[in-house]
């Protein structure tokens, strides 16, 4: 059931909702994607799950020609090419 804003607005109720590890209330609403916790800075994917704090520098986030193992493993040995 949609809720109302603080001006009598329609908004969508969230499809997924989620407390974060410092106690901060999490929701994704439809169409959004990964987002961090405004109070620690934590990543969540857009289905709650709580991500690597490296995720960001695996380069099979942007190369589609390196899988998420391969990035991985890149990271993880602190070289950019294997």
């Amino acid at each position: 059931m949609p809720a109302f804003d603080e001006d009598d607005v329609i908004r969508p109720a969230p499809t997924t909702t989620w407390t974060c590890d410092c106690g901060q209330p999490m929701a994704r609403y439809r169409g959004e994607g990964d987002q961090a916790c405004p109070d620690c800075g934590q990543w969540f994917n857009a289905g709650g799950q709580r991500l690597r704090s490296d995720w960001a520098e695996n380069p099979s986030n942007y190369d589609e020609d390196i899988s998420d193992l391969e990035g991985y493993e890149m990271v993880a040995s602190g070289h950019e090419d294997l």
